[in-house]
Parts: structure tokens; sequence; C-alpha cells
């Protein structure tokens, strides 16, 4: 399914866990989306950016299950802050953040191909962090999740 299918409201955070999907699938922070590291560092911007679009999508719509997400007026949007993550956040969250961060600025810098992945000419980069410890630290600190675990998010990433 192409980006432009969707309309989008924004969301805070979007946090990403580059792990391979066995290991998301294991355990994972509730509020985590997957995209594996692979395919993040393997794919031209163009197609990272309507991934990250298509991510932010499906937070969009479980954050507002029974709401009105589908607005005709709502543009494709990404979250204000993506927030990456492996099992330590040494290597793959780091260097996907870096590769997703010349992604956005590879294609929103032309605007054909902010039309190509549906982002209008408004779209701002969000701010881009790593999580300190990753998954193994979060889950060390807030295993169970709920309110803590944004705190965490929020004040640590």
């Amino acid at each position: 399914m192409h980006p432009n299918d969707y309309c989008f409201r924004s969301i805070d955070y979007l946090l990403l866990d580059v792990r391979e999907p066995w290991d998301y699938t294991k355990s994972h922070i509730t509020t985590a989306v997957n995209a594996p590291y692979p395919l993040l560092v393997s794919m031209p911007p163009p197609i990272v950016i309507a991934k990250l679009v298509d991510v932010n999508s499906r937070a969009v719509k479980s954050s507002h299950s029974g709401g009105d997400v589908n607005r005709e007026d709502d543009k494709a949007v990404l979250a204000r802050r993506l927030i990456f993550h492996c099992t330590l956040s040494l290597v793959r969250g780091p260097t996907a953040a870096v590769k997703v961060r010349w992604a956005l600025d590879t294609v929103l810098r032309d605007r054909a191909r902010r039309e190509e992945v549906g982002l209008g000419a408004g779209v701002e980069i969000p701010e881009i962090s790593v999580l300190d410890g990753g998954f193994v630290g979060w889950s060390r600190r807030y295993g169970k999740g709920g309110e803590e675990e944004r705190r965490y998010l929020v004040g640590n990433a």
C-alpha cells in the first residue's frame, strides 16, 4: 500500500525497535514498532521515509482506536520525535538513526521526492534520538510499561 493511501495525524514520539523481528516478537517495549535494521540501512531514502510514514500511520491508528483518524484534510506526517533502539543501542540503533536523518534530509530537500512519499511542504524534520541503554536498559528499569515507560522514553532518549 502506498503512503498516499493514508491520511495521518501526528504523534509525539515514535519508538522504533530496529532489532530483528524474532527478537521483537519475543519481547519488546509496548509502544515500540519494529523497523528491522537491515531494511532501514539498505533501502533508498524515499523508501525509508515511506516506511516511516507507514509505521507512523499504524501507530496513530492504534493510539486512536475507535476515533476518526482518516479525515480528508489530514496530511501524511511523521512523529515529532523518532526514538531508535536495539538491544543495547550501541551500533544498530545509532546507525539506523543516522541513516534515517540522512534519508530525511535527502527527501525533504527535493519537492518531487516529498510528493512521492506523500509528505507536504510544511513537514519538519523530527527530532531524532537513541534510547539510552537500549532494550536491555529499559527492561532492567521499566519492564512493566505504563506511564513510567513513557516518562523514561521522553526523559532518556
